[in-house]
């Protein structure tokens, strides 16, 4: 995915600030829209919800960039279930996807959200995207 005409920093998932992965992703995942004008038009979403959603702030793993028409689209998990926001994770953001760590945020065991779970998303979105 673009990155602002430089080479993607390789820093660990545990130590890039919200600030800085953010103005990697200046995109929505969802429709990929570019928003290099208008940073503002983008925002940042956190998979876990609820009581978790604090505890996601500081974690990589955890976040969606959307514009605010997605941003709103997602918040609906009859729409969106968490096994597929982490599948857009991983097809936008793959070197910062972990499925594990989202589940752990989320107050659940590991693998209460399975990879093939997951996989059955990322097959949806590219057979409706080739």
């Amino acid at each position: 995915m673009p990155t602002r005409g430089r080479k993607r920093r390789t820093v660990s998932n545990e130590h890039i600030t919200r600030e800085q992965w953010e103005y990697e992703h200046w995109f929505c995942f969802a429709c990929r829209a570019f928003h290099v004008e208008s940073p503002y038009a983008l925002h940042t979403h956190e998979i876990p919800r609820g009581v978790f959603r604090q505890k996601a702030f500081k974690v990589p793993a955890a976040w969606l960039r959307l514009c605010l028409t997605h941003h709103d689209e997602v918040d609906d998990l009859s729409v969106w279930p968490i096994a597929r926001q982490l599948a857009l994770k991983y097809l936008m953001d793959r070197g910062y996807y972990d499925r594990v760590k989202v589940n752990l945020l989320r107050g659940r065991q590991p693998e209460a959200i399975t990879e093939e779970e997951v996989m059955v998303y990322v097959r949806q979105f590219k057979e409706a995207n080739p």
